[in-house]
């Protein structure tokens, strides 16, 4: 069976954010390796779109499985695997049911890290109250993961967060790993050239995607305002009167989670075409090819895959 691909032109209505940041280009092929670490759920192999793709993981939670019992981690690797095509993938389960041990979070960098990986995609995140001591010992935690991947040269990208805050008014919280230094913390626009409603904001965010909103008129869904990725059907979404029949294996989906694997994707390709540059070289490139939007009085930059 010949399955329908995302940037198939039957769903130009949801696959927007890949023609936008590809700039109406196919997918970067990589000449060369490059690996990614998926820090997430797991990934579901029974997707019929991930027939014949050799995948690599190891599981940090209760399950020794990296079965995705989410969907989650799934739909990351779809946004990925429809920008660029011939990565490396190692795939990191520390979500079980949703819930994220910060414990296992911290696990899971020093274990990509040790696995030689290149990028690291963190869609999730954990808030802590820098102010509070058990807290302070976890936030040193990650501190700690973080600068071992800096030192062997390994980008961290990961979600700002989805409660719409301005976290600049939140001086104490802190949004793990997002927040912390060295990690590009990735924040959420929409189809209309503006941050989503729910995306965290603030001078912490690096940078952009866009990862598709949530919108009701008129007592229906406007999936075109979603983006097309790989993953669990979703039994609300198929059972909508307006639902437009995507293929099993995709799904329409929204959230800073989407955002990361966009950015990261963005690196691989730089890293491909740039060998052996400092993290710093690589963010000044992939900044330099992005656009920019402004949001009341701040510009953020959005990614583009530059070819």
């Amino acid at each position: 069976m010949i399955l329908k691909g995302i940037l198939d032109p039957t769903l130009n209505e949801f696959n927007w954010n890949y023609k936008k940041i590809l700039l109406n280009k196919e997918p970067y092929h990589l000449k060369d390796t490059v690996t990614i670490g998926i820090i997430d759920s797991g990934i579901d192999i029974t997707n019929p779109y991930l027939k014949d793709k050799i995948v690599q993981g190891r599981s940090f939670v209760s399950s020794a499985y990296t079965k995705d019992d989410t969907g989650h981690g799934t739909q990351i690797f779809g946004i990925l695997d429809n920008l660029i095509k011939g990565a490396n993938y190692k795939f990191y389960k520390v979500m079980d049911n949703e819930i994220t041990n910060s414990l296992n979070l911290v696990k899971a960098i020093i274990a990509a890290v040790d696995d030689g990986v290149d990028i690291i995609n963190i869609s999730l995140g954990i808030y802590k109250n820098s102010q509070t001591e058990s807290d302070q010992i976890i936030i040193n935690s990650f501190k700690k993961a973080i600068n071992y991947a800096r030192n062997n040269n390994v980008l961290i990208v990961a979600s700002a967060g989805n409660n719409g805050l301005n976290m600049d008014e939140y001086p104490h919280i802190i949004h793990l790993p997002s927040d912390l230094e060295y990690v590009i913390n990735v924040g959420s626009s929409d189809k209309h050239n503006d941050l989503t409603s729910y995306t965290n904001y603030g001078k912490n965010v690096n940078i952009i995607a866009p990862s598709g909103e949530w919108i009701a008129k008129d007592d229906k869904i406007l999936f075109s305002e979603m983006i097309i990725t790989y993953g669990k059907e979703s039994s609300f979404l198929k059972n909508n009167p307006n639902y437009n029949g995507i293929p099993k294996g995709l799904v329409l989906s929204y959230g800073t989670s989407l955002a990361p694997p966009q950015v990261a994707a963005a690196f691989a390709v730089v890293i491909d075409k740039y060998k052996n540059l400092s993290i710093d070289e690589y963010k000044s490139i992939v900044f330099e090819n992005s656009s920019e939007i402004s949001h009341n009085t701040t510009k953020y930059k959005e990614i583009r895959i530059v070819y």
